[in-house]
C-alpha cells in the first residue's frame, strides 16, 4: 500500500536528493589537505622545497594513512599563534615557555614587523627571571638583554619581542592548539 502512495514516493525522492546534495559539501580528506597546505607553507618559509608545485587530487592521497591524522607531518608545534586584536595568524610553529605558560618562542613568524628603531631593555637575572622592562638602554647593557618590539602587520598591536639571537618571543597572542 505504501509503494502505491504518491505522497510517500515523493517524500522518498526528495529525501534521497537532499542526501546527495549534502554529500557535495563534505570532503573526507579536508583535514589532511589543510595540514599539507600548512606544512608546505612552513617549508617555503624555511626555504625548503614544497610539494605544492604539483596539483594533488583527492584520489592521489594515500588512503592507508588517512586513519592516522597528520602522520606524515614533519612539523611539531605547541600552538598556532594569532594576534589577539585582529586574529591574524602570526606563527604556525612555536614552542611553549616552560615557566610562563602563556608565552611562546619561535624562529619563524609571518604577518609581523620588528621595530628595530625602538629598543627595549629587559634584564634577565641568573635565575632566568625577568627583572623589569625599561624603555632606555644603559650603555653597559648586554646584547642578551636588548629586545625589539614585534607588532602585528594588520593592526599594529604589539604581540611580542625579538631578541639578539633572532628568536621571536610571543607573550600577547591567542593560541590555537593542534
Amino acid at each position: 500500500m505504501t509503494e502505491d502512495n504518491p505522497l510517500i514516493n515523493d517524500i522518498k525522492l526528495k529525501a534521497e536528493g537532499a542526501l546527495e546534495a549534502d554529500a557535495d559539501f563534505y570532503c573526507a580528506l579536508e583535514d589532511d589537505l589543510n595540514q599539507k597546505w600548512v606544512d608546505d607553507k612552513i617549508r617555503r618559509q624555511k626555504g625548503m622545497t614544497c610539494e605544492e608545485d604539483v596539483d594533488i587530487k583527492e584520489e592521489e592521497i594515500d588512503l592507508e594513512n588517512s586513519g592516522k591524522p597528520y602522520g606524515n607531518s614533519d612539523f611539531k608545534t605547541d600552538a598556532v599563534l594569532s594576534c589577539p586584536s585582529c586574529l591574524t595568524t602570526v606563527c604556525y610553529e612555536s614552542q611553549r615557555h616552560e615557566l610562563y605558560k602563556n608565552q611562546y618562542r619561535a624562529m619563524f613568524a609571518e604577518s609581523v614587523t620588528v621595530d628595530f628603531d625602538k629598543k627595549l631593555y629587559i634584564p634577565i637575572n641568573f635565575k632566568g627571571k625577568i627583572e623589569e622592562t625599561h624603555n632606555s638602554v644603559p650603555e653597559n647593557a648586554r646584547n642578551e638583554d636588548i629586545f625589539y618590539p614585534v607588532n602585528c602587520v594588520s593592526c599594529k598591536h604589539q604581540i611580542g619581542v625579538y631578541d639578539y639571537d633572532e628568536v621571536f618571543h610571543f607573550y600577547e597572542v591567542v593560541t590555537g592548539y593542534s
